[in-house]
């Protein structure tokens, strides 16, 4: 018999050990100047500096970069991040387009 276990999920905020949840709030406040977390991104840091894999799917702007930039901060160590670059990127060049390209400007008149 093949017995499989998965990791447990991201803790919610509120399961988070206290001392863990006061160490992470320390760290945000040195390096980031914010003395509290957005939605969601306390239970994904706690896992990363757990040894927990986490996935993130959040749109642009919601706070992901801080689930991995706070990791490596809090605990001195590496952080591999898997991220749909192109993604961002056409989110980019949509921007773009609907403001400068709504203005008129041509090729070369920058």
């Amino acid at each position: 018999t093949l017995t499989t276990t998965r990791p447990a999920p991201p803790q919610p905020a509120s399961t988070v050990p206290p001392d863990l949840a006061n160490a992470l709030r320390a760290t945000l406040s040195e390096y980031f100047g914010h003395s509290d977390f957005r939605e969601g991104q306390m239970s994904v840091i706690a896992a990363a500096v757990s040894d927990r894999d986490s996935c993130v799917y959040w749109s642009t702007g919601s706070g992901k970069s801080l689930c991995y930039q706070l990791p490596a901060l809090h605990t001195g160590k590496t952080t591999l991040v898997v991220s749909p670059l192109i993604s961002l990127m056409n989110d980019q060049v949509t921007h773009l387009n609907n403001t400068a390209g709504a203005s008129g400007m041509g090729k070369g008149d920058a």
